[in-house]
């Protein structure tokens, strides 16, 4: 990380807006396909990935801790949790029109925990 001020928040931007330019183009036409969004979704998963340097290294399961040590596997399951998260956003959306409810709620839990732990980039992305 640069250590710059904002620079998570601005790395957060534009990661997500490839991922958000498709849904929205997506919600007018109806002629994107579920592979190109999955797609553009691991894009941007990755886009923040090599922004920010922020993976997914400890999960207090000794034997998934093991291979998180490994960059690669690091990297991929970040960026698989990313697409997922998108995908499961987009699913709820979908469903009921209620995603920005339930994302303010997750954000607002994500820094109410990261507050606890004081883990300060979590606290400005949420």
């Amino acid at each position: 990380m640069t250590g710059r001020p904002g620079w998570p928040s601005r790395a957060l931007v534009f990661a997500a807006l490839p991922a958000f330019l498709i849904g929205f183009i997506e919600d007018f036409t109806k002629k994107i396909s579920p592979t190109v969004r999955l797609l553009i979704a691991l894009f941007s998963g990755l886009v923040f990935v090599v922004l920010t340097d922020v993976t997914l290294r400890y999960t207090s399961v000794p034997l998934l801790d093991t291979y998180f040590k490994n960059d690669a596997v690091a990297i991929f399951v970040t960026v698989l949790a990313i697409a997922t998260m998108v995908n499961a956003i987009n699913i709820t959306d979908g469903l009921n029109g209620l995603s920005l409810g339930t994302s303010a709620m997750i954000a607002l839990s994500f820094a109410f925990i990261a507050t606890q732990l004081g883990d300060a980039l979590i606290v400005t992305t949420s």
